[in-house]
């Protein structure tokens, strides 16, 4: 409020009310004028209630209840200028000789009446004269602070009875103490009587000792909570009119009952049994068909009132549901309860058989069969490992695009038929190992696209083309990165090079996936480019020490994994006819990575890309037909020969052809890898810590791009933008 709004206010006061006025009212308030100190002029909640000064004086001067009176008050009251507190002293002065004189001249009168008669003093009709209160105790000024006072006469008194089984469920006389459920049974008794509020149970008062006879050995209190209604009952059991049938309790009612709009109800609190009748209840029929029952038997009086303890909402019912659920497990590990399920399935079924071994002994492989492998959908949210569910298993022979899709297709209709909404939302990523046809039959099903056109999608989303809606509808392809450094190990493999030039390759490339930043990526593509893509790189061994310093922003344990190269060539030599399926993106010659944005922006950025795979096409035409003229040779020689010398001289054509043939199908790298062989056996010796400018002017390009990615640092592994750069190359 500002400055002339106050002055205007005071002026708007004086015109309505006089001092001596607002000196009367204050008097009124008797021992109580001291609470004007500390009471507030904003209209809060304990200034709305009845026990604030402010208003009770804004009522004796029949003025407005707002707070621009009440400011307006509160300021004359705590300033000097009106001397408002010596002049409610001297009329409160005033006030006490008056009435002892007039207390004397009755006592001077009723002496000098020859009658004898005594005559009563009539008491003034001052409104102002202040009126009994009771003592000033701490516990009172408290109630009064939190307007929280009730009427100290009853209102009524009503009688209740409990039967005997009902009063030995709620009191057990033997150990003097009340059970568990109490409540509940005298808030249905204190229903018959015609209460409606939701009642707040106190500790009942149950004396102590033998001696105790002429007190009632059993009593409570229990108020409703709402905010504005004072109504309180105070129940006592009646020893002397019990029966062998029942057990008598007098009620006593005070407080005025006020359940207006204004009047917030808290609904009374479930006892353990409630809530597992309510949980078992919402686990079987659903939380909203327990909440549409538990609407339907309600009381419509209460309902009516704002007393919803009879039906508790539906956050409740479904707390009530997780809860039960909770409680009923065998255990909190969820795969742990599988398995006790599976164990007490097994022991209890007898006419069943046990298979045990589901790949292996039910799937038999029939003839021309192809290899049956069991795929697993597992659905997981937040960022904790072991927080995963799995959602569906199939076991398929038909590790085919189609194949893969019908299944995905049938879990996606059976999601459909159970969820609430009419629209799936599809998953944020789709986290798969290293295979083509489980890329495309989920692209297919989930956002209905191609490879291609996801690999779009992806570079539009780094370059931040779309908002967090668009991208919240659509699913995105997350590569396990075990499976792509493995699969990158088998192709290294099978160059048949050094193993120190490997153990680089696959240095570098493991740095690449734990890189996120797209341009530190194609810097680190543009070292790679300048090592092995000029076979007459004078500079390969300091260029390969700079890369291999770069250090692994990532934890401890999975940097140890990925400089695990023993291991991972190990492992991948072992694997490497069974997981060869996953090798097609080495050995493919389609266009998804020569339309790719990735590859267009890596080959527009380093255009010796062009260069190499051209010279690479060249390689191989020239392989091919030496091929060719070398098989048609041993073809003519083997003809005029002998039928013996036919047989045994076509076994070697037949190896070479094959080995000059799978020559030829090698990626379009082959002249890096050369490079890369060339500067290991140069350079046997351990890599230095020093590097030299180079003198060769055509990389001076090249030269500031290694610089600029040396003071970059690497982060958390994205699987796509790696993925996608390496098919580029």
């Amino acid at each position: 409020m500002t400055e002339s709004n106050v002055n205007n206010t005071r002026k708007d006061i004086w015109s309505l009310i006089s001092l001596d006025d607002l000196v009367t009212a204050i008097i009124s308030l008797g021992e109580r004028m001291n609470l004007l100190n500390d009471d507030s002029w904003r209209l809060n909640k304990s200034g709305k209630s009845s026990s604030s000064c402010w208003s009770e004086v804004i009522r004796k001067l029949k003025l407005d209840d707002d707070e621009k009176t009440r400011h307006s008050l509160y300021n004359i009251w705590h300033l000097k200028r009106h001397r408002i507190r010596e002049l409610v002293d001297e009329k409160k002065k005033k006030k006490m000789m008056e009435m002892k004189e007039e207390d004397s001249n009755d006592r001077n009168e009723a002496e000098n009446c020859s009658i004898g008669k005594k005559i009563i003093a009539t008491l003034p009709s001052e409104p102002s004269l202040p009126l009994t209160e009771p003592p000033s105790t701490r516990a009172y000024q408290k109630a009064v602070a939190s307007g929280t006072i009730y009427q100290r006469h009853c209102i009524r008194t009503e009688f209740i009875s409990l039967t005997r089984n009902e009063w030995k469920s709620a009191y057990s006389c033997t150990h003097k103490k009340t059970k568990s459920g109490w409540t509940s049974i005298f808030d249905e008794k204190l229903k018959f009587i015609g209460h409606t509020c939701s009642l707040c149970f106190h500790s009942p008062n149950i004396p102590r000792g033998k001696r105790k006879r002429n007190c009632s050995d059993f009593w409570f209190s229990a108020a409703c909570t709402g905010d504005i209604c004072k109504r309180k009952y105070i129940v006592s059991h009646r020893r002397d009119i019990d029966n062998d049938l029942m057990a008598l309790f007098r009620v006593d009612v005070y407080g005025e009952e006020n359940h207006s709009t204004d009047n917030v109800m808290r609904p009374r609190k479930m006892d353990a049994k409630e809530r597992d009748v309510i949980g078992k209840r919402a686990n079987e029929i659903g939380p909203a068909a327990t909440f549409r029952e538990l609407v339907e038997v309600a009381d419509e009086k209460l309902l009516a009132a704002g007393n919803f303890s009879e039906c508790p909402t539906i956050e409740a019912v479904k707390k009530c549901g997780a809860d039960y659920r909770k409680k009923m497990r065998f255990d909190e590990d969820v795969f742990r309860e599988c398995r006790i399920l599976s164990c007490f399935y097994r022991s209890e079924d007898v006419t069943s058989e046990q298979i045990l071994d589901a790949t292996g002994g039910v799937l038999k492989p029939m003839k021309e069969q192809n290899q049956s492998l069991l795929y697993t959908i597992m659905f997981k949210d937040g960022i904790d490992a072991n927080d995963n569910v799995p959602l569906a298993h199939a076991i398929l022979t038909d590790n085919t695009v189609p194949g893969i899709g019908y299944f995905l297709g049938n879990v996606i209709h059976s999601v459909n038929q159970v969820a609430t909404k009419k629209k799936l939302r599809p998953p944020s990523f789709i986290v798969i190992d290293f295979s083509a046809a489980l890329m495309n039959a989920a692209l297919q099903q989930f956002n209905i696209e191609s490879v291609n056109k996801h690999l779009k999608r992806c570079w539009n989303v780094i370059q931040g083309k779309y908002n967090a809606e668009k991208i919240r509808s659509l699913s995105f392809i997350h590569l396990c990165c075990c499976h792509v450094i493995h699969a990158v190990a088998r192709s290294l493999n099978a160059e048949k090079i050094d193993k120190k030039t490997r153990e680089v390759v696959l240095y570098i490339f493991a740095y690449m996936l734990c890189c996120n930043d797209i341009n530190q990526l194609y810097d680190t593509l543009g070292l790679v480019l300048n090592i092995f893509g000029d076979p007459n790189e004078q500079n390969a061994k300091e260029k390969i020490d700079r890369i291999c310093s770069l250090k692994f922003n990532v934890d401890e344990e999975s940097e140890s994994i990925l400089k695990d190269f023993d291991n991972i060539f190990k492992t991948a030599e072992k694997k490497e006819e069974e997981l060869k399926l996953v090798d097609e993106y080495f050995e493919t010659d389609e266009a998804i990575i020569h339309q790719s944005p990735f590859n267009k922006e890596a080959i527009q950025r380093y255009p010796l890309l062009n260069e190499i795979r051209a010279r690479q096409k060249e390689d191989q035409s020239q392989q091919g037909a030496v091929t060719k003229k070398y098989s048609e040779s041993e073809n003519t020689t083997t003809v005029s020969s002998s039928g013996k010398s036919e047989s045994s001289s076509k076994v070697p054509s037949e190896k070479i052809s094959n080995d000059e043939s799978s020559r030829s199908s090698k990626r379009d790298s082959l002249s890096s890898f050369e490079a890369a062989t060339k500067v290991s056996h140069e350079y046997s010796s351990d890599i230095s810590n020093n590097l030299d400018v180079p003198a060769n002017n055509d990389h001076e390009k090249n030269e500031s791009l290694i610089k600029t990615s040396l003071k970059t640092s690497s982060s958390s592994i994205t699987t796509n933008t790696s993925i996608t750069i390496n098919e580029g190359v």
